[in-house]
């Protein structure tokens, strides 16, 4: 029973944070409708929803910025199980971190392709929906509110708060990989979103497992991001779907995770 506790006050916070942004994002969205029908409101529906989503996402992370602070803390300066001792590595860090940044974001890309090949994309309404929703906002808007603050707010909660909070109650990486994975997975509400927010957050777990580093996995988070972005902007998907830039792909996440030696450490001197 006391595992049982443990862990729900681990998952707790996304749960919580997944509530209240959803509440924040129902209660802006009547305050804009009823602001719209008196014509006080003439804003384009992409803009505004990326306006409500940021506002959401910072009220609801707000709320937990204290408690995430102490545990970012906490779990940066817990000592590895082998009493701290970090190999030091052969190439620079910065040279590392940006190598495993690049894999990451070829990861990424090279799972949206499958997901466009096997027509999971294709044949749910609400990814569709929602891949539209951000390309409907301007470039600007899109770029600061889905490429900074979303992905600060949801490392935040998801890697922050929840793995963390979980492997410091003493749950083995793989049960805490799952739960704050399975947890991101549902908070983005369709299934092709689901599936990818799921690999893609076992990945940023594993990254926060071995750096320590959250500044890291925000980098990373927001560079797929990003990447993501500028695919759907630049009307690029279809080359995703080719079998040669699948390779090259494949090939990049590779050697750029690989040079990187997985994800780094900074090594303490």
């Amino acid at each position: 029973m006391t595992n049982f506790y443990c862990f729900a006050a681990a998952a707790l916070p996304a749960l919580l944070f997944t509530l209240v942004s959803e509440i924040f994002s129902a209660l802006l969205h009547m305050a804009a409708d009823a602001a719209a029908a008196r014509g006080l409101l003439h804003i384009s529906a992409g803009l505004l929803d990326a306006l409500i989503t940021a506002l959401s996402l910072t009220a609801a992370g707000a709320a937990f910025l204290r408690p995430a602070k102490h545990q970012l803390f906490v779990w940066k300066t817990k000592e590895d199980r082998d009493n701290g001792a970090i190999v030091k590595e052969e190439l620079p860090y910065s040279v590392r971190v940006v190598s495993g940044i690049f894999g990451v974001v070829a990861l990424a890309l090279l799972l949206n392709g499958l997901l466009l090949s096997a027509g999971v994309t294709g044949r749910s309404q609400g990814g569709s929906q929602a891949a539209a929703d951000v390309t409907a906002a301007p470039v600007f808007a899109a770029v600061l509110i889905y490429g900074m603050v979303t992905p600060f707010t949801e490392e935040l909660i998801f890697r922050g708060l929840t793995y963390s909070g979980l492997r410091l109650k003493n749950y083995g990486k793989p049960a805490a990989m799952l739960t704050a994975s399975i947890l991101f997975g549902l908070y983005h509400g369709n299934l092709p979103q689901g599936i990818y927010a799921f690999c893609m957050s076992m990945v940023f777990c594993e990254a926060y497992e071995e750096s320590r580093s959250f500044p890291l996995i925000f980098g990373m988070h927001a560079a797929v991001n990003l990447a993501a972005l500028a695919v759907s902007y630049g009307g690029l998907s279809g080359l995703l779907l080719k079998p040669g830039w699948m390779a090259f792909l494949c090939a990049a996440a590779f050697l750029c995770l690989f040079a990187a030696e997985g994800f780094p450490r900074k090594t303490q001197k």
